[in-house]
This record gives C-alpha cells, structure tokens and sequence, in this order.
C-alpha cells in the first residue's frame, strides 16, 4: 500500500462515508461507530500487490453468496453466471463504470501496515474495479489499529483469523 498522507477522521473519512452510504440513511454506523479509539487513518494507493490482500467486511451474506471474503475471488465469481444480491448490485456498478461514474475512494482497515487488509466502504465498488482492471492504483482511505484483529468479528471472520 502506498501512503501518502495523513488524514483526519472527521474531515475526510466520515464525509466520504456519508456520501458513499446516503442511500441508506445509517451510513455503516455497525462499522464505524465501533472502530478502535486512536485509529490513525492515511491517504493511501492500491498497488498491484495489495489486492490479493484485500478482503470484503466479513459479513455472513457475502460468505454465502461467494464462499469467500477474498476481492480477487468474488471478482472473478462476478464473471460467472449467478443472480446473487451482491453479483448484482456489482454488475449494475461495472456497467456505470463503463459508462464514465467515478467510483470515489475507498475505505480499508488493517492491524498494520502489511495488511491484510479489510474493506469497510466500497466493497461493491471494489470488486467492479477489480473486474474492470482498475482497482491497481485506485485512491484509498486506510486506517490502521493494532486492536481489529482481536475485538472485530467482521475483522477476523474476514481474515479468516478465527472460526465463525
């Protein structure tokens, strides 16, 4: 991951959060509203060799519909036939990436800065980059605490950390 800045939370990561989620009115408050105090958060740079690390939130939905929290994985489940809630919605984004939407940053935790790393905003977005062979180079916000992998079930379930 390429870092290129330090940001602030209330200036820059919660604005992008809102307008990412303000279909949903609750703006992934199950997410954030718990994350560790004293997150440091970066302005950050998809490499190439990031993206076998990046994972999806650990949600029990997406596991089901793919058999995985991996990116790479669930993009390339995305190629196949299939009608699943997540396939779809990332199908729609694809097409609109096609037709010129900029997707905006995405939102990634770690316990450091190896990774891996657990997307908390854009997961739809991030696959139909990946899909589209954009996602290497893509903007980022990227917050790191020691603490995720050991008090954030969606962390580790995604990681595949502990069982569950």
């Amino acid at each position: 991951m390429k870092i290129r800045a330090v940001i602030d939370w209330e200036t820059e990561v919660m604005p992008t959060w809102r307008d990412s989620a303000q279909h949903t009115g609750h703006f992934n408050r199950d997410v954030w509203g718990r994350l560790p105090d004293g997150m440091c958060w970066f302005r950050g740079c998809i490499e190439q060799q990031d993206i076998v690390q990046l994972y999806v939130i650990g949600s029990e939905d997406w596991q089901e519909e793919f058999g995985s929290y991996q990116l790479p994985k669930i993009a390339d489940a995305c190629l196949e036939p299939g009608n699943g809630y997540h396939q779809s919605r990332i199908r729609a984004m694809r097409q609109s990436l096609d037709e010129g939407w900029e997707s905006g940053p995405l939102v990634l935790v770690a316990s450091d800065g190896a990774g891996p790393f657990v997307m908390i905003d854009g997961n739809h977005r991030a696959a139909a980059l990946q899909m589209q062979g954009e996602l290497s180079g893509r903007e980022c916000l990227v917050g790191f605490h020691r603490r995720l992998a050991e008090d954030f079930v969606w962390y580790w379930r995604a990681l595949g950390l502990r069982a569950g």
